[in-house]
């Protein structure tokens, strides 16, 4: 589901988003960091082309997820028990692997995606980071 919608309640309610950067630390490095999200970062920041071929900024502050309240997670499908499939590299998963199971640790990790991306089950893999709560357009579900 397009992102823009998040971004521009962020910032109608004050709140500040982030954007994942892939690589920061080397191109073999798959933890996410992230940069602020503004006007000005969209309009004016040096971009480079990461590892999966699109183009993101190159901000000198980053932040992890630690530092992060809640995290909009992409997908490609998600289960009723808060399982996550993405895209198959591991960023988010290395991203969040320190959190502890059961959802402990922060951010608030939520999922985004259409109606017909929820399935009945999915398998989770030991490396696999649960979602804690999951946002489509019919609804919000909650896995705490």
């Amino acid at each position: 589901m397009p992102t823009q919608p998040i971004a521009t309640w962020c910032i109608k309610h004050g709140y500040q988003a982030y954007l994942p950067i892939v690589g920061s630390l080397g191109a073999t490095d798959k933890r996410l960091r992230f940069a602020p999200l503004s006007q000005h970062t969209l309009l004016t920041a040096r971009t480079r082309k990461h590892a999966l071929g699109m183009q993101q900024p190159q901000p000198s502050h980053l932040l992890w997820a630690q530092a992060l309240d809640v995290l909009i997670c992409p997908l490609v499908a998600a289960d009723k028990a808060g399982n996550r499939m993405g895209m198959g590299g591991g960023y988010y998963d290395r991203t969040l692997a320190y959190r502890q199971p059961g959802g402990s640790g922060k951010p608030l990790v939520i999922g985004w995606c259409y109606d017909f991306q929820l399935v009945a089950r999915l398998q989770r893999q030991p490396w696999d980071v649960p979602l804690d709560g999951l946002i489509t357009p019919s609804g919000v579900h909650w896995f705490l």
